[in-house]
């Protein structure tokens, strides 16, 4: 089977997530945030994290190599969809922005966590795009994104 990063459908390999213990946090968390970020209803806590232990354990049982994105200070609750804030492809990740006010640290924080587990990055300036090489991913940033996290 060919491997890609580009496909929505073939095989997964690898995967990033954020579980829902680093992205909830708390109950106390949840309260605070989930009428604001427009969840249809408030996530039980205890029960979500059993809930999402048991799909960690479905794709660890599929030989899908996973990783975490951590908790992070300046990200909310909805971090848990972590597949908004960046894009695989062959080529590396692409770093989004994102248009909810409450979830524009999303990309930072997922790129900060691709940089802390690839030690060499190099920056390269190519008009209004900033790409950054690494041993075996190419991150791609808009730099408007950058100065607005910064």
């Amino acid at each position: 089977m060919k491997e890609t990063h580009h496909s929505e459908y073939l095989k997964l390999l690898t995967l990033y997530l954020k579980s829902a213990e680093s992205s909830f946090h708390s109950e106390e968390r949840l309260s605070e945030q989930w009428e604001q970020l427009q969840f249809l209803s408030k996530p039980i806590f205890n029960e979500s994290l059993k809930e999402y232990h048991r799909f960690q354990l479905f794709l660890a049982n599929k030989n899908i190599t996973l990783s975490f994105f951590p908790e992070h200070e300046q990200t909310k609750i909805d971090s848990i969809y972590c597949r908004d804030a960046s894009i695989a492809t062959d080529f590396g990740m692409i770093i989004c922005n994102m248009g909810k006010k409450g979830r524009l640290y999303e990309p930072k924080a997922q790129l900060e966590t691709y940089q802390s587990n690839n030690k060499t990055v190099d920056f390269l300036k190519i008009n209004q795009i900033q790409m950054m090489i690494t041993k075996s991913i190419l991150f791609i940033c808009l730099i408007k994104m950058e100065k607005t996290m910064s």
